[in-house]
């Protein structure tokens, strides 16, 4: 609890020195100018570009080549959400809620890493065996739950553990290597889809 309140007041200072240090895109996304300045013309668009989709409440597949920042495109956007704190029509939550990023095991740590650089302030856990978390795997997904934080998992933990996954309203659900879900009859395909989330 101690904890939760440190955390909620460097998040507050962070907040109000961003006010005179981050750029407003249209309609109202606050994103750290520091990171927007780092980012290459064509991520910026695609940032602006997941902005759109996301007041519209569509999904959208980000189709870059390999190589070219996606994963940094994605934080950037998830980290301005998380400062913008808009409300968010299409679910209950206003800036960020819990995000559920499915990627395969060889790219948690990467996606781990990008995270600690482009947004620290995030929490971000992994729901794999490689991970940190020594408690039980029902409450690794409560902590991200409650602190609206970002859970990595795989492919495989998808298929294996779904019911413990699709129980709770993720506010996004990315899919790295979205082509896994091609085959609209697979299982990993199959329970993509059963997953209550406004944004995919």
């Amino acid at each position: 609890m101690k904890l939760r309140k440190t955390l909620e007041q460097v998040e507050r200072q962070v907040n109000l020195q961003c006010e005179k240090e981050c750029i407003e895109l249209k309609g109202g996304l606050i994103i750290d100018a520091e990171i927007f300045d780092k980012l290459y013309k064509y991520q910026k668009v695609g940032v602006r570009w997941l902005w759109e989709l996301h007041r519209q409440s569509v999904g959208g597949i980000l189709g870059d080549e390999m190589g070219l920042g996606k994963t940094i495109q994605i934080i950037a956007f998830l980290g301005a959400l998380r400062r913008s704190n808009i409300p968010d029509d299409s679910s209950e939550y206003s800036g960020l809620g819990p995000c559920l990023i499915i990627c395969p095991p060889t790219l948690m740590r990467q996606w781990v890493k990008e995270f600690h650089l482009w947004c620290p302030m995030l929490r971000v856990a992994i729901l794999h065996d490689t991970g940190s978390h020594k408690g039980s795997r029902k409450s690794l997904i409560n902590k991200i739950i409650s602190s609206k934080g970002v859970l990595l998992a795989s492919y495989v933990s998808l298929t294996l553990k779904s019911f413990a996954l699709q129980k709770y309203d993720w506010h996004y659900i990315i899919l790295d290597e979205g082509h896994k879900i091609r085959n609209p009859e697979s299982r990993t395909t199959l329970a993509v889809k059963q997953f209550r989330t406004p944004h995919r």
